[in-house]
């Protein structure tokens, strides 16, 4: 036997290219199509909130330009965050992401729970305590008042939807479930304004 003949066979030919990843290489995630319409409900509901605080706060007197100021920058705010959302809404449809670890909690779902967590907390606060002081001195409540905590919050709230809408793509139930409620907190502190507003244009209050 010659040496040649005792050498280790070749490997067989390889049949076609074989794929070269790159070390390191980021995997990313298919685009979501139930994230995009989750995003754009959202951003379209602000945009639809925005326009019935607008509705609410028809009756207006036109001798109330500080109440009409009030009430179109809470409409702005609402529209401005809508219209985040179905940007963000669009880019879920159609571009790719980065993939979530399962398990952990979304640090950005803890801070939109908490942003809307204190909307809510400064309303509770705030709105109660006008109430019944109206109740017990007689003095009409004023649209300003009852508009003052949304519109002094107006950042918490809608920062907080706008990222719990985001970080409902987190695969984690706890991450979910404090993403829907930073949603619905932050809806209903804005709905305090529209309230406010139908009162005041009902004349109801000053």
């Amino acid at each position: 036997m010659t040496e040649s003949s005792s050498a280790a066979a070749p490997p067989p030919p390889a049949y076609g290219p074989i794929p070269v990843v790159p070390e390191g290489a980021v995997q990313l995630a298919p685009r979501s199509i139930p994230q995009a319409i989750w995003r754009g409900v959202i951003g379209l509901g602000l945009v639809g909130a925005g326009i019935g605080a607008q509705v609410a706060g028809s009756g207006f007197p036109s001798n109330a330009p500080v109440e009409m100021l009030t009430n179109f920058i809470l409409t702005a705010t609402a529209v401005a965050a809508g219209l985040v959302l179905i940007v963000f809404a669009i880019v879920a449809a159609v571009a790719r992401s980065l993939p979530l670890t399962r398990g952990a909690v979304s640090p950005l779902a803890i801070t939109a729970i908490t942003l809307s967590l204190v909307a809510v907390i400064v309303c509770l606060i705030a709105l109660p305590g006008q109430v019944m002081e109206s109740g017990a001195t007689g003095i009409r409540l004023r649209y300003s008042n009852l508009s003052g905590p949304a519109f002094g919050t107006g950042f918490l709230w809608a920062t907080g939807i706008v990222m719990g809408a985001i970080s409902f793509r987190s695969p984690a139930l706890l991450s979910k479930i404090l993403a829907v409620g930073a949603v619905v907190l932050g809806f209903a502190v804005f709905a305090t304004n529209i309230w406010a507003a139908a009162i005041y244009s009902a004349g109801l209050t000053d």
